[in-house]
C-alpha cells in the first residue's frame, strides 16, 4: 500500500474538480507525453508528502525525459546495436562503456523482477 499526501496546485489549494483546479492526464499526456506525466508524479510525490503540480512541472518532466531518451539514441546510434544486443565491449569510448555496463546491469535486474 502506499501512502501518499495531498495534490496541490499552484496556489497551494487541494486540487479537485468542484475547485476547477483539477488538471486533466489525458490533457497533460496530450500536450507533454505520457512519460513525462509518469516521471513528474514520481518526481514529486514523497511518501506522506503533499505535492504541488503545475503544468510547468509536467514541462520540467518532458524535458527531462527528453534527455534521458536523446542520450539513449546516441548510445545506441554510436554502436549500431538493440539495447538488449549491444555490450560494454562494443562502445567507442570510457564514457559509453560504462553506460553500456550500467544498461545490462538495469536489464538484468528489470528480467529478475518481472521474473519473481
Amino acid at each position: 500500500m502506499f501512502i501518499h499526501g495531498i495534490v496541490r496546485d499552484e496556489q497551494n489549494r487541494k486540487m479537485s474538480k468542484s475547485l476547477g483546479n483539477a488538471i486533466d492526464p489525458l490533457t497533460i499526456i496530450e500536450k507533454f507525453s505520457a512519460d513525462a506525466l509518469a516521471f513528474t508524479l514520481v518526481y514529486l510525490t514523497s511518501e506522506g508528502q503533499d505535492c504541488k503540480i503545475s503544468e510547468k512541472r509536467f514541462e520540467e518532466g518532458r524535458n527531462f525525459t527528453t534527455k534521458v531518451w536523446n542520450a539513449t539514441r546516441l548510445v545506441l546510434s554510436s554502436t549500431d546495436a538493440s539495447a538488449a544486443t549491444v555490450t560494454p565491449a562494443d562502445a567507442k569510448n570510457e564514457i559509453d562503456r560504462w553506460v553500456l555496463s550500467r544498461l545490462r546491469e538495469t536489464i538484468a535486474k528489470v528480467k529478475r523482477a518481472q521474473e519473481s
